[in-house]
C-alpha cells in the first residue's frame, strides 16, 4: 500500500507539473504578445474657447504664414508683412488658414489610414478551455484543458479587393483634396473682385454725391435770385438724396464684401485694416486664351472632381469583386492540445471552413452592382453639369466682352465731351451748370464703364473656375497646409 501510494502520488505530481508547466507557458506568451505594437490612448482636449481665441488672433502678419509662403514661393516673403495683397498672396494665406481645407485634409488622411486597416491580417485566436471533473478518480487529476489555435486564411484574393478599393477611395480623396482647393480658390478671387469693385463704386458714388451737391448748392443760389425755379432746386435736392443714399450702399457693401473676403480666406476681418487688396481690372489668365473645344476636353478629362469621381467609380468596382471573392469561404487552420486528466493529446492541424449552402453572397454582390450603377450615374451627371458650366462661362464671358466693348466707345465719347465742356466754360461759352452736368454725365458712364469691366471679371472666374487648370503651387503646399 505503502508503495502504491508513493506511485499515485508521484503521478499527481507529474500531472501538476504539466498542468503548471501549461498554464505557465500560455500565461508568458499572452505577456510577450500583448504589449507588442500597442498604442496608448493620448488624450486631445477640444476647448471652444481657445478654438475661438486662435481663430480671432489670425493674422496676415504672421511669422509662421511667412515660412510658409517661403516655402509654396520662395522669394514671395522678402517684404514682410506685406502691405499689398492679390489673388496669388490671398490664396496662398487661404491654403494656410481656410478651414475647409482643413477639413478635405482630414478626410484624405482617414482614407490613407483605410488603406492600412485595409491591408491588415487577420490575427489568429488562442482558446483555452479548462475544466474540473468532480468524480474524478482518487490520485487522478481532476483538471482537465483543452486549448486551440485558430490561425485564418482568407481565399480568393479578397485582401487584394480591399486594399484596392482603399487606394482608390484615398485617391479620390486626395483629388476632393484639389478640388476644395479650387473652390476655395473661385471662392477667394470673387470675394476679392467684390472689394475691389466695391471700392471702385464707392468712389464714384462720393464723387456723383459731392458734383449733386455743387448742382444743388448752384440752384439754391440761382433760385433765391429768381433765375431758377423752385422746382428745379427741389429736383436736384433729391438727387443729391439719392446719391447720398447710393453712397451710403456702397459704402456697406464694400464692408459686407471685406467680411466675406476674410471669411473666404480664413481669418477676422480687421486682418485686413491697412491693407492694399488689389485686383487688375485687365487680369485675364492666358490659359483661359484657347477655343472652347480644348477648353471642354480639359474640364471634362482633367478637372479634379471629374478624376474623383473616376476613383470612386473603380472604388466600386473592386467593392463588387470583393463581394464576388466573398462566395468563396475563408479556411481557418491551427493545432490543438488537451491535456485531459494526465494523458497528453495533440492535434496535429485542424480544418474549418464556411458551408456556402445557404447562400452565396448574392445579396452584397447585387448592391455592389447597384452602387455600381449609381456611381456611373453620378459620374455622368457631374460630366454634363461640367459641360452646362463652362457653356454658361463661355457664354457670359463673350458677352462679357461685347458689352465691355460698348461701354469703352460710350466712356470715351463722354470723356471727350467733357474735355470740350471744360474748354467751352474756360472760354465763356457755357456756365457752371453746364459744366457739372457734364460732370454728372461723365461719371455715370464711368459707372457703366466700371460694371462692365467688374462683369467681365465675373466671366472671367466662372470659366476658370469651370476649366479648374492646375493651381500654381507645389501639391506638397496644398497636402501639409499649416503642418
Amino acid at each position: 500500500m505503502s508503495h502504491t501510494f508513493r506511485r499515485t502520488r508521484v503521478k499527481a505530481a507529474v500531472a501538476s507539473g504539466a498542468r503548471r508547466s501549461v498554464f505557465g507557458g500560455l500565461f508568458v506568451l499572452f505577456l510577450v504578445i500583448a504589449p507588442t505594437g500597442c498604442r496608448r490612448f493620448q488624450g486631445v482636449p477640444l476647448s471652444p474657447a481657445d478654438t475661438a481665441v486662435a481663430l480671432e488672433s489670425r493674422s496676415l502678419a504672421d511669422p509662421q504664414l511667412r515660412t510658409f509662403f517661403e516655402r509654396a514661393a520662395p522669394g514671395s516673403a522678402r517684404e514682410w508683412p506685406r502691405t499689398s495683397w492679390d489673388l496669388d498672396a490671398l490664396m496662398l494665406a487661404a491654403l494656410y488658414y481656410q478651414p475647409g481645407l482643413e477639413v478635405a485634409r482630414a478626410q484624405w488622411h482617414v482614407a490613407e489610414a483605410g488603406v492600412l486597416t485595409a491591408g491588415t491580417l487577420p490575427n489568429p485566436s488562442l482558446v483555452v478551455t479548462p475544466q474540473y471533473v468532480a468524480n474524478s478518480p482518487r490520485g487522478v487529476t481532476p483538471w482537465d484543458i483543452t486549448s486551440a489555435l485558430d490561425w485564418p486564411i482568407e481565399t480568393a484574393g479578397k485582401r487584394g479587393r480591399r486594399i484596392d478599393k482603399a487606394e482608390h477611395l484615398a485617391t479620390s480623396a486626395r483629388l476632393a483634396l484639389d478640388a476644395t482647393a479650387w473652390k476655395v480658390r473661385a471662392d477667394v478671387r470673387a470675394r476679392l473682385l467684390d472689394v475691389v469693385a466695391a471700392r471702385h463704386r464707392t468712389e464714384l458714388a462720393r464723387r456723383a454725391w459731392q458734383v449733386r451737391g455743387d448742382v444743388t448748392v448752384l440752384l439754391d443760389q440761382r433760385q433765391r435770385m429768381g433765375a431758377a425755379s423752385i422746382a428745379d432746386a427741389t429736383l436736384a435736392r433729391i438727387l443729391e438724396l439719392q446719391a447720398a443714399a447710393a453712397l451710403d450702399e456702397a459704402e456697406r457693401l464694400q464692408g459686407e464684401a471685406r467680411v466675406r473676403l476674410a471669411t473666404a480666406v480664413g481669418v477676422p476681418v480687421r486682418a485686413f485694416d491697412g491693407l492694399d487688396l488689389t485686383l487688375p481690372f485687365d487680369n485675364r489668365p492666358s490659359e483661359l486664351d484657347r477655343s472652347a473645344d480644348d477648353l471642354r476636353r480639359e474640364a471634362l478629362l482633367e478637372r479634379a472632381d471629374v478624376l474623383a469621381a473616376l476613383a470612386d467609380y473603380a472604388a466600386s468596382q473592386s467593392a463588387l469583386q470583393l463581394e464576388i471573392a466573398r462566395q468563396y469561404p475563408d479556411l481557418r487552420i491551427g493545432p490543438g492540445y488537451e491535456y485531459d486528466q494526465g494523458l497528453n493529446k495533440w492535434a496535429v492541424i485542424g480544418v474549418s471552413l464556411e458551408l456556402p449552402v445557404l447562400n452565396r453572397n448574392q445579396g452584397p454582390i447585387g448592391e455592389a452592382v447597384a452602387r455600381r450603377t449609381e456611381v456611373a450615374a453620378r459620374f455622368t451627371a457631374l460630366q454634363a453639369s461640367v459641360i452646362d458650366e463652362l457653356d454658361r462661362a463661355l457664354a457670359d464671358r463673350t458677352a462679357a466682352q461685347n458689352a465691355l466693348d460698348r461701354s469703352e466707345s460710350l466712356f470715351e465719347a463722354e470723356k471727350r465731351r467733357r474735355r470740350s465742356t471744360t474748354q467751352a466754360f474756360e472760354a465763356g461759352a457755357v456756365d457752371r451748370l453746364t459744366l457739372l452736368s457734364a460732370d454728372v454725365t461723365a461719371i455715370q458712364a464711368e459707372q457703366v464703364h466700371l460694371d462692365a469691366q467688374i462683369r467681365l471679371q465675373q466671366a472671367i472666374g466662372d470659366l476658370e473656375a469651370a476649366v479648374q487648370p492646375p493651381l500654381e503651387v507645389k501639391p506638397t503646399i496644398v497636402e501639409d497646409g499649416r503642418s
